[in-house]
């Protein structure tokens, strides 16, 4: 917020609020980032979503495959990943996790477990299955180590920063009702990749 002009959009008043509410959040945010786990559980998504994305590209190339029993079997799979949304490895963490297993679990249906089979992705299946185990517990074992005690006051601090972030929306629509939004985009965009990186 620092290079808009606060005072010509009128949100001087709510400036200080925004700024406290993000240094808190920053401060507990960090305070988890310190785990020895943390750089362990970047290490096992970036290796999960290697692993699903190498599927995913398997069964789109499998789509046209000259012997037509692999062709249907991407065909059968396809859809089963398609549920998920595009890109479910850029989703957050934890959302990413139910995803992957929510899909393994699919995969486990006799017919699908052949289509798997037929379409000699099972390599795939195993490294994603092992790789995500391994995340869950390095997850899990993460918010132990912190005894719940960073895990609450970021969740407080995130609530604050929510509050704030809302009421300050709220002062932004309906000065955009009165001014036109044209001078606020800026601000709007600036303001959601603050958030976004605090919140990372």
């Amino acid at each position: 917020m620092e290079a808009e002009n606060l005072t010509e959009l009128g949100l001087e008043i709510l400036k200080p609020d925004f700024d406290t509410a993000l240094d808190e959040l920053d401060k507990a945010l960090k305070g988890m980032k310190k785990s020895e786990y943390t750089e362990v559980i970047s290490e096992f998504d970036q290796k999960r979503d290697m692993f699903l994305v190498g599927f995913i590209d398997q069964c789109n190339l499998y789509l046209d495959f000259p012997l037509e029993e692999v062709a249907q079997a991407a065909k059968k799979i396809l859809p089963v990943i398609e549920k998920y949304g595009k890109n479910p490895q850029t989703r957050p963490l934890q959302e990413e996790t139910g995803i992957i297993v929510n899909l393994l679990q699919d995969l486990e249906t006799p017919d699908l477990k052949q289509a798997v089979e037929k379409m000699r992705a099972k390599e795939w299946i195993d490294a994603l299955r092992d790789t995500n185990d391994k995340f869950i517990v390095a997850y899990e074992r993460r918010i132990e180590e912190q005894g719940g005690g960073e895990t609450g006051k970021a969740k407080e601090k995130r609530e604050e920063m929510q509050k704030v972030f809302v009421k300050l929306c709220k002062r932004i629509n309906a000065l955009s009702e009165i001014n036109g939004d044209t001078i606020y985009k800026n601000l709007i965009n600036n303001i959601n990749e603050t958030v976004k990186k605090a919140l990372s």
